[in-house]
C-alpha cells in the first residue's frame, strides 16, 4: 500500500474524527457527510448505477444506499488505512 502523504494522513484523521464525533454526538448519516462535504472537501456523487463518497483519500461506493451504506464503508475503509499508517510507521 502507498503511503499517504503527511498532509493526506491529516485530512484523514481529521475527517475521521468528526465522522465518530458526529455519529457518537447522535448526527445522523446524511447530516455527518454533509459535514465532510462542508467541512473536509469530500465529494459526493448520486447516480441510478452507484453512489460514491471521496474524503481524504478514500473513495468507497455502494449501490443501495446515498448515506448510511457509503459512510459505514467510508469509515471502515478510514480506519483500516489509519491502522495501516501506524503499523508501517513502527515497522510493524
Amino acid at each position: 500500500m502507498k503511503p499517504l502523504s503527511p498532509a493526506t494522513l491529516d485530512r484523514l484523521g481529521n475527517a475521521a474524527d468528526f465522522v465518530f464525533l458526529a455519529l457518537r454526538d447522535g448526527s445522523s448519516a446524511a447530516e455527518v457527510i454533509d459535514g465532510l462535504l462542508r467541512d473536509h472537501r469530500a465529494s459526493l456523487r448520486l447516480r441510478p448505477d452507484g453512489n460514491r463518497l471521496t474524503c481524504a483519500g478514500i473513495t468507497v461506493s455502494c449501490t443501495w444506499s446515498k448515506d448510511e451504506g457509503l459512510l459505514k464503508t467510508w469509515r471502515a475503509r478510514a480506519t483500516e488505512r489509519l491502522a495501516a499508517q501506524v503499523m508501517e510507521a513502527i515497522g510493524g
